[in-house]
């Protein structure tokens, strides 16, 4: 059975989160609405949401984050230690702990489908307000309103306002060792990028073999890199550039001459939200709107240069 909201059975949910529940549960009063909560990196802006707090005096607060996706920025799913971060930071930043993260998909479109059940979100907390290693739980309306101490909306709320035309999409050749280092790697065999050391190792000897430890390893990225720096460099030549060039270096790769996998693999590096996109996160701290597995395992083959996706302004 799909989860949904009010059919999660209590014996289903994982220990993590009985535990959360119980130990945060409390009569909390609604203290803030904001239905336009925006991040902002680099004078720019990464997302909105709408932020509804949940606080009572002795209480951890609780924070329900409610998004449109696609519509409202670079989603939740994928931002959410981010997102969570900057709420913690500007909302409570006398705290010790951020605020229990519950975040909510909604479909802009009218689907005849199942409502999307809330999500808890967990983090590893570290100094700064920094967090990482997010654990997603789907969890019931009843478990929310039990956190929150009263019902919580589940709409985008009257003060809405859509999304401006998201930046144009470009690609470019970019050394590897210059790209940031990825944080919060924690998928198949990868619990840390490597440190600088290591990729400045790997760029002198370079491992060719894919390994079989998981997806990210068993793609041969130097040939994928290869691959995606020339067919970039054709659609370049036809006078392409933005969206019609991505498009057109997608078209490209599928005619590459690659196994089904590392094919695979190419074509993402072009395609809507699995492209490898580089940001700034949070004004200070580099780092991956996507990509950063993928980087991740091309730093540990010593792939010198790939394909990433930038966003600039028009």
């Amino acid at each position: 059975m799909t989860p949904g909201p009010g059919n999660l059975p209590p014996r289903g949910r994982p220990p993590a989160v009985r535990e959360l529940l119980a130990a945060h549960a409390a009569a909390r009063q609604r203290t803030s609405d904001d239905h336009m909560f925006t991040l902002t990196v680099n004078g720019m802006r990464a997302g909105t949401f709408r932020l509804q707090l949940f606080t009572a005096p002795g209480a951890r607060p609780v924070a329900v984050a409610t998004q449109y996706s696609p519509g409202d920025g670079d989603p939740l799913g994928t931002w959410a230690e981010y997102y969570a971060s900057d709420v913690w930071r500007r909302e409570f930043p006398g705290s010790a702990e951020p605020p229990v993260w519950i975040s909510l998909r909604l479909d802009p479109e009218p689907r005849d489908a199942p409502p999307e059940p809330f999500t808890l979100v967990t983090f590893r907390a570290g100094d700064d307000y920094e967090l990482s290693s997010p654990q997603r739980y789907p969890v019931t309306d009843a478990d929310v309103a039990a956190l929150a101490g009263v019902p919580v909306s589940r709409d985008r709320g009257e003060g809405y306002q859509p999304w401006p035309r998201p930046p144009e999409p470009d690609w470019r050749v970019a050394w590897t060792v210059l790209l940031p280092r990825p944080q919060g790697v924690n998928r198949g065999c990868f619990t840390t990028a490597p440190p600088w050391w290591r990729r400045l190792a790997r760029q002198v000897i370079s491992r060719r073999a894919p390994r079989d430890c998981c997806y990210y390893h068993s793609v041969d990225w130097h040939q994928v890199s290869a691959a995606a720096i020339r067919v970039t460099r054709q659609a370049r030549r036809e006078g392409l550039a933005g969206r019609a060039l991505g498009h057109r270096a997608a078209e490209l790769a599928e005619d590459q001459d690659l196994p089904p996998q590392d094919k695979e693999a190419l074509v993402a590096l072009f395609t809507g939200s699995t492209t490898i996109r580089p940001t700034r996160l949070l004004s200070r701290r580099p780092g991956y709107g996507n990509g950063r597995h993928r980087i991740t395992a091309m730093l540990d083959s010593g792939v010198r240069r790939t394909v990433v996706e930038r966003r600039r302004r028009g």
